[in-house]
């Protein structure tokens, strides 16, 4: 393991930890993450291929055997897109979906300062996953909300507490005293269902912002 190398592209592809899901991370691409994941799971299958676990793997040998064989099998599909796009959009899945995963998995991320980034990314992303799946399947039941709106609007709601969650592991977020994770989950969960009490404490917060800081001999709203 050539593991200079393996630090330079850990620091490369960083950036794909600030997304929890792959259609995000590839929505500036001319190809889209559901074609790259059909295509790799055929290649696979077909050429008996195990998918990388590290980035040096990854760009040395599977993506260009992967690319290889699409652009020869799909000669059509290839003919207006860029293949330098193509390959950076594949790293890029791959890198998301697979290899910082199998790396953080197998203790082989050679950061140490990475390795919260990773397990905060993957934390959140599973946590996407279930609660999709959980609310389709509750929908089906009460059939008040759109199958669409809550596969589009849950990954934006994780996509916005990804930064936040991170900052908790890290300690850069402190709570308040007495407070813990499982709490400000709690709450930020019922904001987003729409639980009125939480929203009328949001409401008195937004208040109390507007005003002047309260004295000592003064009670504010929430005391």
């Amino acid at each position: 393991m050539n593991h200079p190398k393996e630090l330079e592209l850990e620091k490369k592809y960083l950036s794909v930890l600030a997304y929890v899901e792959a259609g995000k991370l590839l929505s500036g691409y001319e190809i889209t993450a559901g074609k790259i994941r059909g295509a790799i799971t055929s290649f696979c299958r077909k050429e008996e291929y195990e998918r990388p676990t590290m980035f040096v793997e990854m760009e040395e040998e599977f993506t260009p055997d992967f690319l290889d064989w699409w652009w020869d099998n799909k000669v059509d599909f290839h003919k207006e897109l860029s293949e330098d796009k193509t390959r950076e959009a594949v790293n890029k899945y791959l890198a998301y979906v697979n290899v910082w995963k199998a790396k953080f998995k197998n203790q082989e991320i050679f950061t140490e300062s990475y390795i919260l980034q990773a397990s905060t990314m993957l934390t959140v992303k599973n946590s996407l996953s279930a609660s999709i799946t959980a609310w389709l399947s509750y929908n089906k039941r009460i059939d008040k909300i759109a199958q669409s709106d809550i596969t589009k609007i849950f990954p934006e709601m994780f996509q916005a507490l990804l930064p936040f969650i991170h900052g908790i592991q890290s300690g850069t977020i402190e709570l308040p005293e007495k407070t813990h994770i499982e709490d400000a989950s709690r709450i930020l969960g019922a904001f987003f269902a729409g639980n009125q009490s939480v929203i009328g404490i949001s409401k008195q917060l937004k208040q109390l912002e507007s005003k002047p800081a309260a004295t000592k001999t003064e009670k504010t709203d929430l005391e």
